[in-house]
């Protein structure tokens, strides 16, 4: 039985040092990686963007600012209380002069406007703000979505880069070790060797610079995507599932511009604003005309007993009415400026409208290149991976130089990173002409 007991105490002490081991582990030793195509990370910039945040808080603003100007056309009710004590100067309460009172005045009505046009106007042009709000802040969604398709191509670039970077410095190593089998079987010369060295040092720089760049994007993106984590983040895609998609005609991309922008309808709000400002500032010419119910209840305490306390009680209706018949040309001269401002709103729509005519054009035809440079780029790594194993294999044989062996590999480089650029500046010139027309592309 005690052996039973004293292996038992072993178990249970085993078991309790195993459980404080482990509780002694720091908590990030397993570590969690989210990984983000261009859907989710779209998806997470939506949400998550401080600019969206900010546009949607502007939203309930114009919300809060129509209700408000809303209310304004809609009965008031009030309630007022007014109580005075007056003393006369003289201190003989028997001299005939003497005041002495309290006088107390509790009110109680509903006003309604009947006519009053600059508040109408004033109200259409809240909802105009509203409306304006909400087409900014599709605006600004579309700009942050735009910006985060193009920062997420610049990065699979950068990404393929350093891939191409690393076959590079792979390729210079294998030919450098047979540099050097060669130099020590007398078959080339120092110089072969030295060569070999110096261009695997150029492709181990260029390597670096391209990590460097892959970790700047990576770091656009974690601020764009507002991570809580950046460095659990992952960015996933291959620009070699880059598809060639097909165009329409240019005037059919210049009328979706026109026609669906978000900015183009902003500054269209603007004029329809500035005209519903222009006329509250012709309403301020006309009168205003409200209707009033009120009730009073009125009392005066005398201190002189000579005369009588008074309490009365009555009701009033009736109709209110202002006209500002002059106001040292105040009204006038509002007049005339807004209709400027009217003016002014008016012209820079139309600049606007020239300005997308021109980037519609320009993103087509960058669409139209890249895709050219594509093809071309496709042909020249072909051409350059096969002049590159014809020249490596010349070289093992005694044929090649070593500068046509340097030669042949940047070539290769160059041509990788060519249509690594050329598929990225695709792919982008299309996520511009989408947002050119006013069609960026959601998750």
């Amino acid at each position: 039985m005690q052996r039973i007991f004293f292996i038992f105490g072993l178990c249970l002490l085993a078991l309790t040092l195993s459980t404080g081991f482990a509780s002694t582990l720091p908590a990030d030793t397993v570590s969690h990686t989210e990984d983000y195509d261009l859907s989710a990370a779209l998806k997470r910039a939506g949400q998550a963007n401080k600019e969206i945040q900010a546009a949607e808080a502007d939203l309930l603003g114009a919300k809060a600012n129509r209700n408000a100007s809303r209310s304004t056309l809609l009965p008031q009710a009030y309630v007022s209380f007014n109580a005075k004590n007056q003393r006369s100067l003289k201190d003989n309460e028997r001299h005939s002069d003497y005041i002495g009172q309290n006088t107390k005045t509790a009110r109680a009505g509903v006003r309604q406007i009947l006519f009053d046009m600059p508040a109408y106007c004033r109200h259409s042009g809240s909802i105009l703000e509203e409306e304006r709000a909400k087409i900014y802040l599709r605006h600004v969604r579309d700009n942050v979505l735009h910006k985060t398709k193009r920062e997420f191509f610049l990065y699979l670039r950068a990404r393929e880069n350093v891939k191409s970077y690393q076959k590079a410095v792979e390729r210079m190593q294998q030919q450098l070790e047979a540099a050097r089998a060669f130099y020590r079987r007398q078959l080339k010369p120092r110089l072969h060797v030295l060569k070999m060295q110096t261009q695997l040092s150029k492709a181990e720089s260029q390597l670096v610079q391209a990590r460097n760049i892959v970790l700047t994007q990576k770091s656009r993106l974690d601020t764009l995507l507002a991570l809580p984590e950046p460095n659990q983040a992952q960015f996933i895609g291959s620009l070699s599932n880059t598809k060639i998609q097909p165009l329409n005609d240019l005037p059919t991309y210049i009328a979706a511009a026109l026609n669906q922008r978000p900015d183009v309808a902003i500054r269209k709000k603007d004029v329809a604003i500035n005209q519903q400002n222009e006329r509250v500032a012709k309403g301020s010419f006309l009168p205003t005309v409200s209707l009033s119910a009120e009730s009073i209840h009125y009392e005066v305490d005398y201190q002189n007993k000579r005369h009588k306390d008074r309490e009365h009680k009555y009701y009033t209706l009736g109709v209110n009415a202002t006209w500002n018949l002059f106001q040292s040309g105040q009204s006038l001269y509002r007049l005339r400026g807004q209709k400027q401002k009217t003016r002014g709103a008016a012209l820079r729509l139309e600049k606007l409208q020239e300005e997308i005519t021109a980037q519609v054009k320009e993103s087509y035809l960058k669409v139209q290149q890249y895709e050219e440079q594509i093809a071309l780029a496709r042909t020249y790594v072909h051409e350059a991976s096969e002049t590159w194993e014809r020249t490596s294999h010349g070289y093992r044989l005694g044929v090649s130089t070593s500068t046509d062996l340097v030669d042949a590999a940047r070539t290769l480089v160059d041509a990788e990173v060519s249509l690594n650029m050329a598929l990225a500046d695709y792919n982008i010139a299309h996520a511009d002409l989408d947002h050119a027309c006013g069609t960026t592309k959601d998750f």
